[in-house]
């Protein structure tokens, strides 16, 4: 979500909203860039007869001049490293080390000395990302609520309904139930989400016409899914494999991601030299302009020496108007990315980069 915007004075304000977003700024904030933010500071009361504690938190206005940037715990938090330049409360002190952290819906501001093309390429691709939707799996026993937007699959909260035997099929403790499931959709559902309801038996179908009921003032639009005899979490994970869904989905960039693991796992079958898999490879690749689509799974940032030589690739093949996609290990194209390696990458002609025959696991 970007506020504003002054590409001649090299600001922007804006705030991400997933863990696509956290990559982007991560490529875009670069050593010397000044950062701002609100953070918290412990504020502890002095006197004689005070009793010690930790301190009262109150929110900080820190800029940061940035040397480094790192992505922290699977793509969910952006950690940038730097000297406080700026601070709205004087008992911040200016000149010494701080780290701040960027996570989703957390506003930030940045100056830079200049945006270049490759800076705009990356926040436009951010920005034109795809409307996100909602998974409910649920059955008389439990519920989850989960957001997909991208690759990504993110379990918002989940509810269980605590009732058991023939005495749940009516009565308060079904309506009880699905209050709770209410009460969750309408702390997490985003204008314009659709949501879709999956789960065994007759539970969705039920619960599809409750939340039809009181959701007109949102509009969201409400789908059941057949074929997913799972709820919770699992429920929500395995419904994206649902040949409804992702019918429902077609276009999408998680069903264009799984037809690219298909044409991945194809080409090494047939000994086809336009795969590359692994950092080196797909490294070689990039230097030649080779890469088509690239595939890399949060998996390959578990090694923190590894980052930085992912951004250069990343950098390269936007430049040679390659296509990238960050997937999440929780999913199942995710699982499939990971085994090979974690980064792989479909090529548009052959390159010489292959020591060995590396296979799937």
């Amino acid at each position: 979500m970007i506020h504003k915007f002054n590409q001649k004075k090299g600001f922007i304000a804006l705030t991400p909203e997933d863990e696509d977003d956290l990559w982007a700024l991560r490529r875009v904030v670069e050593q010397g860039d000044l950062l701002t933010t609100y953070t918290t500071r412990s504020i502890k009361k002095q006197g004689e007869y005070i009793r010690p504690d930790k301190g009262e938190r109150i929110p900080v206005r820190i800029t940061l001049e940035v040397e480094k940037t790192r992505i922290d715990s699977g793509l969910s938090r952006l950690r940038v490293f730097g000297r406080i330049f700026d601070a709205s409360d004087e008992s911040v002190k200016k000149g010494s080390h701080h780290s701040l952290l960027i996570t989703p819906d957390k506003k930030i501001e940045l100056q830079k000395h200049k945006f270049s093309n490759l800076h705009l390429n990356i926040l436009k691709d951010a920005y034109i990302s795809e409307q996100s939707f909602l998974i409910i799996a649920v059955d008389r026993r439990e519920a989850a609520v989960a957001r997909v937007k991208g690759t990504h699959l993110k379990i918002l909260t989940n509810i269980e309904s605590h009732a058991a035997g023939k005495a749940y099929q009516e009565g308060t403790a079904t309506q009880t139930y699905y209050q709770k499931i209410l009460e969750a959709l309408k702390n997490s559902v985003r204008e314009g989400e659709t949501i879709y309801i999956v789960g065994p038996g007759t539970t969705k179908n039920a619960l599809a016409n409750v939340i039809k009921e009181v959701d007109k003032k949102m509009g969201s639009k409400i789908m059941v899914v057949e074929g997913v005899d799972v709820a919770g979490e699992d429920g929500a994970r395995m419904a994206l494999k649902s040949p409804h869904l992702q019918e429902l989905l077609k276009g999408s960039k998680l069903i264009k991601v799984s037809s690219l693991v298909k044409d991945i796992l194809l080409r090494i079958s047939k000994n086809d030299d336009r795969v590359a898999i692994g950092l080196d490879e797909v490294s070689k690749a990039s230097d030649s302009g080779a890469i088509e689509y690239l595939l890399v799974s949060d998996k390959a940032f578990e090694e923190e020496r590894v980052e930085e030589r992912l951004v250069q690739i990343l950098n390269k093949v936007e430049s040679s108007r390659g296509q990238i996609y960050l997937i999440d290990s929780s999913t199942e194209v995710g699982l499939q990315v990971s085994a090979l390696s974690g980064v792989v990458a479909l090529l548009r002609f052959a390159v010489s980069t292959r020591a060995s025959n590396i296979q799937p696991k």
